[in-house]
């Protein structure tokens, strides 16, 4: 019976202890407080616009609720962080595609945590500083992660249940973080003021892949 349960499809995680089972839940914890500290900004930030204003702006150099939303987006990126550790302490003999994939989502959630209290970005048309310029690099290097990630790791969890479907939809977020990401200069060069729609259906696209896999790999885990 034991053996029917290592090698059925749809069965990815045999054992796991409550420790491991914590840490996949922050892969749904961390893009929720992410999303809900995003809204509580629009709230509390005087003339913010989410169709016009980028996400950044929130946590821009001199914004008024800077120390806030900057701790409140550092603790959704280390909940994000301790996903990727779960990933890799499950799948380090399973799957080399999603084992990497889990070591990229690590290195984003510290990319992700560096953007929002380290370097913070410059104020739009402000003087150019160090941090504001690393904040521009290191959300450059985030996107390529992300995409990088969710392909792993839709192709590895494929090779490893079978589940195609999974690696379907794990490229069409790809498709949808890529379009929209690619299109963000776009509409800074042609003065459209959407930068905050696109911005939020890009980050929208990948935080909902995180809670999708989180989940899925949370109903594998024996509850006792």
């Amino acid at each position: 019976m034991s053996n029917n349960k290592r090698t059925g499809s749809n069965e990815v995680i045999e054992k796991a202890p409550m420790k491991q089972r914590v840490l996949i839940l922050a892969g749904v914890m961390g893009p929720i407080i992410y999303i809900l500290n995003v809204m509580l900004g629009g709230i509390i930030t005087p003339n913010y616009s989410h169709i016009e204003n980028a996400v950044s702006e929130l946590t821009q150099r001199g914004s008024p609720n800077i120390v806030v939303l900057s701790a409140l987006f550092v603790l959704s990126t280390v909940l994000i962080l301790f996903f990727g550790i779960a990933i890799m302490m499950r799948f380090q003999s399973q799957s080399r595609r999603v084992y990497t994939g889990g070591v990229m989502i690590v290195v984003y959630g510290i990319f992700a945590a560096l953007l929002a209290s380290i370097f913070p970005q410059d104020p739009i048309g402000g003087e150019s500083t160090f941090p504001g310029t690393m904040h521009l690099v290191l959300a450059g290097l985030t996107a390529f992660l992300i995409m990088g990630l969710i392909l792993l790791i839709g192709l590895g969890m494929d090779q490893r249940t079978g589940r195609s479907n999974f690696k379907l939809y794990s490229i069409i977020t790809v498709i949808l973080v890529f379009v929209f990401g690619a299109s963000t200069p776009i509409l800074i060069m042609k003065e459209i003021e959407l930068l905050g729609l696109f911005e939020r259906i890009t980050q929208l696209a990948y935080l909902q892949w995180f809670v999708v896999f989180a989940t899925y790999l949370l109903q594998q885990v024996p509850t006792e």
